[in-house]
């Protein structure tokens, strides 16, 4: 219903709007990013929570929900995508609390759902399939709810939330056998982030599908495949590519499972949401069946017996159909019709005191501008190495690599240096000035008299005391014009309008995220903190900005995996989620966008 209708209704307009922007400025264009797409969406359901008038109006909840997720279907790769969709789930929620309608608690699910499946290496992807269970709980789908739970502690096991659903199933609280347990699987079965239903036992030949078959009932569509027996599955939802002429498809995978050739690769389906069946065999005993859908779909899987097969509901409406009693033994080849579900008295509208979003949601603004600052160039090479690595050549690869990912993500990204040239210091927080950026990023390599110092510390800019936070400074500012005295007197003179609070959050969060992403390859260096110093390339900059000394040269250690893309990846992977970390939490409401 909402979940999809609404869609539908509004996508001529978003079509037109789009193609009237292909031929806008390139500030046009980043204002379509996903960053910014969320901060919108984030506006809009603060002004939404705050107008008492408008929480009464349902199409206002539900435009809401469609600008969260259009950031998903418009930017799927992009970080801020399984963002969108848990903030989707979320405002349906809040949506129920004055609707009393339960299709809201059933459409929350299903994004849920969704997001664990399209985006199963997700730090949401546990808490949403947990959420999921909570609401299946509310709507009484106790069984349902179970599968969750337990999908939480298979796929989960060392997540945070698997102790939680533990105790859902009855285990008690810090019991760690599930844990153990999951640790004992085989390492293919404990990485599964997949929607999954795994058989109670193990066949050692494959099930042979048998039929599969297509019958329309009122709101939607059912597919039944008649197997041999049991096999595993997982399900997930692909969205349409119009590019490529593709239609929303809802995919299911059949585990240990074998198609033969009587069954045709392509069926056409003339009513209902579902226009084709498509099938076929893959590798490892791997059957996939493609239902191409006219619209996104609110999908249900269930198994049943006699004979052994998988039903799967599907609708272009507010909830799937209701799963009807399994086709008699006697009669496979027929489908039983689908049921909807007897009409129920709506709840009453819940009286949480939780009625707005956080004030960090509230007062976010726009980010979408992002200069990077590879250090040094040209003729000044920065720290080297007893071996030769120059400090220039590792900051512009990773600087280089860092622009690329950003832009995944929608961001309008420009480097002060995109090849081996001088850039005088003054000159690079001057140009992310002239670019009007939102964020600078200077990127560094550290060095240390003594080689076995290794580590990782962020900086931003601030006068300082600590010797060794000077030393750094020190060597960062070497290539300038100007004297100590000139930057004392010039910090004097901006200190009442750095961007100095903002500057130290975004540090944090960046420091943060990075060193997590280089531990968790491995690397062993100190977490040597955020500090403040007085740089000369980030005196003036009109935005939050940084300087992040991602290692040390002098030490081996260091300098061989910064020379290796794997690592540089990792530390790419850091800083992005640190930024997006940083822009989901600001507050800061930057200089110019009230000139």
């Amino acid at each position: 219903m909402d979940y999809i209708k609404e869609k539908l209704k509004i996508s001529s307009c978003v079509v037109l709007v789009f193609i009237v922007s292909v031929g806008l400025s390139q500030g046009a264009k980043a204002a379509s990013s996903a960053a910014t797409m969320f901060q919108e969406a984030n506006r809009a359901y603060v002004d939404l929570v705050r107008d008492a008038s408008k929480k009464k109006i349902r199409d206002n909840w539900l435009k809401v929900i469609k600008g969260y997720m259009d950031i998903a279907e418009k930017y799927p790769d992009s970080s801020f995508a399984p963002e969108a969709r848990a903030k989707g789930a979320m405002v349906y929620e809040h949506c129920f609390k004055y609707s009393g309608n339960k299709g809201d608690i059933r459409a929350a699910s299903q994004i849920y759902q969704d997001l664990a499946g399209m985006y199963p290496k997700s730090s949401l992807a546990d808490d949403s399939l947990y959420n999921a269970g909570l609401l299946e709980e509310k709507l009484g789908n106790s069984s349902k709810a179970a599968s969750l739970y337990r999908r939480v502690i298979d796929e989960y096991a060392q997540g945070d939330m698997a102790e939680k659903a533990g105790m859902k199933l009855g285990l008690p609280a810090g019991d760690k056998a599930v844990q153990k347990a999951q640790a004992d699987k085989p390492a293919e079965k404990t990485a599964a982030k997949v929607r999954e239903e795994e058989p109670d036992g193990k066949k050692e030949t494959p099930s042979r599908i048998r039929k599969i078959l297509h019958t329309a009932g009122e709101g939607g569509s059912r597919v039944v495949v008649e197997m041999d027996g049991i096999a595993s599955y997982k399900a997930f939802v692909m969205p349409e590519e119009k590019k490529a002429d593709r239609p929303v498809r809802l995919v299911i995978d059949f585990k240990g499972a074998r198609i033969p050739d009587s069954i045709p690769s392509r069926q056409a389906v003339g009513e209902g949401i579902v226009s084709a069946l498509r099938s076929s065999q893959h590798p490892n005993n791997v059957v996939r069946l493609v239902l191409d859908l006219k619209a996104k779909p609110v999908y249900e899987i269930s198994k049943a017996e006699d004979p052994s097969r998988i039903i799967i509901d599907v609708s272009g409406g507010r909830e799937p159909l209701k799963a009807a009693e399994p086709a008699r033994a006697d009669a496979p080849d027929q489908v039983a019709a689908a049921q909807q579900p007897p009409a129920k008295k709506p709840e009453t509208p819940s009286k949480g005191k939780t009625d707005v979003p956080t004030i960090a949601s509230q007062l976010c603004l726009k980010v979408s501008k992002i200069v990077i600052d590879p250090g040094h160039g040209g003729k000044d090479p920065g720290a080297v190495s007893p071996t030769g690595v120059r400090e220039k050549d590792i900051t512009l690869e990773i600087g280089k690599l860092l622009a690329k990912r950003l832009k995944t993500d929608g961001f309008e990204v420009y480097l002060t240096r995109s090849k081996d040239e001088f850039v005088a210091l003054e000159e690079r927080t001057t140009f992310a000035n002239r670019k009007r950026a939102d964020l600078f990023i200077s990127l560094h390599i550290n060095s240390h008299h003594n080689v076995a110092v290794k580590g990782i510390e962020t900086y931003f800019l601030n006068l300082t005391t600590d010797s060794s936070a000077i030393e750094v400074a020190a060597r960062e500012n070497a290539y300038t014009d100007k004297s100590i005295s000139d930057l004392q007197l010039i910090l004097n003179d901006l200190m009442l309008n750095s961007k100095i609070n903002e500057s130290s959050k975004f540090a944090n969060c960046v420091h943060t995220s990075v060193l997590a992403s280089a531990h968790s390859t491995g690397y062993d260096g100190s977490n040597l903190g955020v500090k403040q110093a007085p740089f000369f390339v980030l005196l003036g900059a009109q935005m939050p900005s940084i300087l992040i000394e991602l290692g040390f040269i002098t030490n081996p250690t260091d300098v061989t995996k910064l020379k290796q893309r794997a690592y540089q990846d990792s530390l790419v992977e850091g800083i992005a989620k640190g930024i997006n970390s940083y822009i989901m939490n600001t507050t800061y409401a930057y200089s110019w966008r009230h000139k």
